[in-house]
């Protein structure tokens, strides 16, 4: 009896004994730890610092015309992909903790050699929270992180790493020029050639300006407001950096007034379906599609031809609507 005693007794510690190793080696838990990860409002936000193994730190400050990129350049931020970040961070979930031993952080990739740092500031010198991004996970549509500087590795919805690459080239504003057309009130073109377009909004007409000409004439308002809604909307399709040599002779000159102000864009160089071009004094330079600046750049005159209004429906500005600026 002592002898069949002893056997059972050491099937159940074979058995407790399989039981606690496959407890220890097991992926997942995923009935612990679960719910939002940081405690952070994302209307509280004010800047991201992202850390990236081989890459440049990213930081995006709010200031008080939005948000800024402030590293690793001084720009303008995309400011709706920058509020999607925050909102991704703050509303971050946990489908459960796969480890708590700080030894395994490689193989999730949240260790300091590959993991992805985002320190999240709501005022003060220090981070309110922190998060390291890892790899994805087996099956592609999950990753793994960990919060506030704690061992505890969580499996996420999505791949928060892929998310985070990138982004001083995906969040930089690519806008060249922001305006609204409706306060647009004359624009001109000059090009290379010596050819050039004077143009002015008055009493709800596009008209020609020349300084040659002796009366306003009349143009086709449509081609004009599609070049006016073209420059406000442009956007770059990359950046040039650094900015090259801007030329002597500049391939063309478009200046829009916007009453006493006025934005200046230059063609600094054109090839089979891009432009470089610049505003200011150079600095900044885009490359941008060709698009409809394209037909005023090979001949501004040809393309906003002189239309003849008849006598009668010239007076009222009501008459013409369909050739005010598009709003």
């Amino acid at each position: 009896m002592k002898s069949r005693g002893l056997v059972i007794l050491v099937a159940v510690l074979v058995v407790l004994g399989g039981l606690l190793l496959f407890q220890q080696q097991r992926p997942a838990d995923t009935g612990s730890h679960a719910g939002t990860l940081l405690n952070v409002s994302a209307d509280k936000v004010n800047k991201l610092v992202i850390t990236a193994p081989n890459a440049d730190e990213v930081i995006v400050e709010r200031q008080a015309d939005g948000w800024h990129l402030t590293a690793p350049v001084s720009d303008r931020a995309e400011q709706g992909l920058v509020m999607q970040m925050i909102k991704r961070l703050t509303s971050l979930t946990s489908d459960g903790q796969i480890s708590s031993n700080p030894a395994k952080a490689d193989r999730f990739g949240v260790d300091a050699a590959t993991g992805i740092r985002v320190a999240i500031y709501t005022g003060g010198d220090g981070p309110a929270a922190t998060l390291v991004a890892g790899k994805r996970g087996p099956d592609g549509s999950h990753g793994f992180v960990t919060v506030n500087d704690q061992p505890a590795v969580h499996r996420v919805g999505g791949v928060l790493s892929y998310q985070l690459t990138g982004l001083a080239e995906r969040w930089r504003n690519k806008s060249v020029l922001d305006f609204a057309t409706a306060e647009v009130t004359a624009l001109s073109v000059q090009v290379a050639s010596g050819k050039a377009l004077s143009l002015v909004y008055k009493e709800g007409i596009w008209q020609r300006a020349d300084d040659d000409a002796q009366a306003p004439l009349p143009v086709d308002g449509q081609v004009v407001e599609r070049l006016v809604s073209a420059l406000s909307v442009l956007r770059a399709l990359t950046f040039v950096d650094p900015p090259e040599a801007v030329p002597d002779l500049l391939l063309a000159r478009f200046t829009v007034t916007l009453g006493a102000e006025s934005v200046v864009l230059k063609v600094l160089a054109m090839e089979e379906s891009r432009m470089r071009v610049s505003v200011g004094d150079g600095t900044r330079q885009w490359w941008i599609p060709k698009g409809v600046l394209t037909g005023f750049v090979d001949d501004p005159q040809q393309v906003a031809t002189p239309v003849t209004l008849p006598a009668e429906a010239a007076p009222a500005a009501s008459d013409v609507t369909d050739s005010s600026p598009a709003n």
